[in-house]
């Protein structure tokens, strides 16, 4: 089956079916592509190029990054670069993970609340002292929760259960100053503002600059940027590499996914990149040959 545009997801929420919808109404083939469960060949093939496994069988010319595991997301997105693959997404964000961001964004001069990496229970406590209460522990990998600590107790209660009882790396994460319940998350495509949700106080054009230099600074075509009012003005607390919009109020014209649906067509064109070939292997299982 033959497909211009694959949504990489596991499966297919409200999200990816706004963005299937879209892209048909543009005149654009685009079916969800799954990683599956079958292991994908790493060695050099004289037969094939290197392969990452899926169920669906369609072959596309680009694929949009929709994952919401983003461990998963980090390999299969490597291996789309690593055979030349072309994908949508949220740049070194969809393959890196908090630390990088964190780094990036520093590096860049975007305003963040002060931030921390904690290794420990020790270290964490240390860290947050240092940025007083209320603050928040946030895992390096993205997309999941943070969780805020209020007081000493709980403080003490959280980093001593993820440090002792959790896996090995669960008390390895960032403590940020502050929380996120005011926030609002811009979603950023191609250099625009093109939605929003959350903190409507914050949808401004401050906030929307802000949210576009992140987004610059991590090489993403479309992501989320969640920005929060500090006492020292507007900083950028978290990225998300897909960010959802069902609810979101959009910026312009059009739905969102509308908006993501224009913007692949009119940057790629019909047939103006390399395809992901996909052949089907067996009855139940598909592997993506990209190249």
């Amino acid at each position: 089956m033959t497909a211009k545009i694959g949504v990489l997801s596991t499966r297919t929420r409200v999200e990816e079916k706004q963005l299937i919808a879209a892209l048909a109404v543009a005149g654009v083939a685009a079916l969800p592509v799954p990683p599956a469960a079958l292991p994908s060949p790493l060695s050099p093939s004289p037969v094939r190029p290197l392969m990452v496994t899926t169920v669906s069988g369609v072959a596309a010319e680009v694929m949009i990054d929709r994952l919401q595991d983003r461990a998963l997301a980090s390999a299969a997105l490597r291996l789309v670069q690593a055979n030349g693959g072309t994908w949508i997404g949220a740049g070194s964000a969809a393959t890196e993970n908090r630390l990088t961001v964190a780094t990036t964004l520093a590096r860049a001069g975007i305003a963040r609340p002060e931030s921390h990496l904690v290794f420990d229970e020790g270290t964490a406590l240390t860290a947050i002292e240092a940025v007083s209460y209320p603050c928040t522990f946030t895992p390096l990998e993205a997309k999941l929760a943070g969780i805020v600590l209020a007081d000493r107790d709980t403080a003490e209660a959280v980093m001593e259960h993820r440090d002792v009882l959790g896996a090995r790396h669960d008390a390895l994460g960032i403590i940020q100053t502050g929380v996120a319940a005011d926030a609002i998350q811009i979603i950023v495509l191609g250099g625009s503002v093109i939605g929003y949700e959350g903190n409507a106080e914050l949808a401004n054009t401050s906030a929307f600059g802000l949210a576009i230099a992140a987004a610059q600074a991590l090489h993403a075509d479309l992501v989320g940027i969640s920005i929060v009012k500090t006492e020292s003005g507007l900083a950028v607390w978290d990225v998300d590499p897909v960010p959802d919009f069902r609810s979101a109020v959009s910026i312009g014209s059009v739905p969102v996914a509308e908006a993501i649906a224009n913007y692949i067509v009119g940057k790629f064109g019909i047939g103006s990149v390399k395809n992901l070939i996909i052949n089907a292997m067996e009855i139940q299982h598909d592997v993506v040959a990209i190249g």
